[in-house]
């Protein structure tokens, strides 16, 4: 069987190096543009995607939402080029992928106790209490790349910054389970 990843959320965090007066971004944005203000930052909707860019005082930036780096990049892009049309001077933003989100879906049911006691894998890197939450959560050794594994075979792996890395997470974390004698699951 042969694993189909997809991205489902690439987070973007960079700065704009200018501070930013959210009052002023609110008052100029048209409607095309969902605005909404919040303490300390203003929440920019990109057109009718699920894309959001969260701005703040300081010019720092976060951009959520987006299933690609390339599209991520584009809103960035959009929302630098709406501030410049209502007169504020900014650069080239700084930015870099802070984390991506991808999923799997083995197609086959997994038994999580079974998994946690055949896996013979640290507690403190496996852990699955279902009182608390549905799903075992792995985290890989030496690495921020955690998985959220849930019964119905469905897979989560986060912490990765790049798209091409996702597989490679995937394959390590397949090849650990078929190691541990857990559960088997072929990557293309």
């Amino acid at each position: 069987m042969h694993l189909k990843v997809r991205v489902l959320n690439v987070v973007v965090s960079g700065c704009l190096g200018v501070e930013l007066n959210l009052n002023a971004i609110a008052q100029a944005f048209t409607r095309k543009i969902r605005y909404r203000q919040r303490p300390f930052s203003c929440l920019v909707r990109v057109g009718n995607s699920r894309v959001a860019v969260l701005l703040f005082r300081d010019g720092k930036l976060v951009c959520m939402g987006a299933e690609s780096k390339g599209e991520a990049m584009r809103s960035v892009w959009m929302v630098v080029e709406l501030l410049r049309s209502i007169g504020i001077e900014v650069g080239k933003p700084k930015v870099a992928v802070r984390n991506i989100v991808a999923s799997t879906d083995s197609k086959s049911q997994v038994d999580l106790i079974d998994l946690c006691e055949r896996a013979k894998i640290p507690a403190s890197k496996l852990i699955y209490e279902p009182e608390q939450f549905p799903s075992a959560v792995y985290r890989m050794k030496n690495s921020h790349v955690t998985f959220v594994i849930f019964r119905s075979g469905k897979v989560i792996c986060c912490g990765v910054k790049k798209t091409r890395k996702t597989r490679e997470a995937f394959k390590k974390f397949n090849w650990l389970l078929k190691e541990k004698e857990a559960v088997r699951c072929d990557t293309k």
